[in-house]
């Protein structure tokens, strides 16, 4: 997931505020409000989205455990402080919207 700069972005107009009011969404229009939101800087909001992806670090940790049949399957599990991201991400914006018929929780 990689973050562009939102700052060419217009702001909101009076009915996507009332949109994001009616639906109990965050009103975020920028990089910086949307890291006030989720209560961590720019810079780690940044770093959990991979927009600078020539960093080495993982966000995943990978383990392996056996199946019934003996076989391996691995488990690629967030880090904390992405898995925080994304339940914030879940908890204020994903689950504040109705899903379409068709689509599957």
């Amino acid at each position: 997931m990689n973050i562009h700069s939102q700052a060419n972005l217009p702001p909101f107009t009076a009915g996507n505020l009332e949109q994001l009011r009616k639906r109990g969404l965050p009103e975020c229009n920028t990089d910086e409000e949307i890291a006030l939101a989720m209560g961590i800087s720019v810079e780690k909001l940044y770093f959990l989205a991979d927009k600078y992806p020539a960093s080495s670090s993982s966000h995943y940790c990978r383990f392996q455990i056996l199946r019934k049949t003996g076989a391996a399957r691995t488990i690629t599990a967030p880090k904390p402080e992405l898995k925080a991201a994304q339940t914030w991400i879940f908890k204020h914006i994903l689950d504040k919207i109705k899903i379409h018929d068709a689509a599957h929780k």
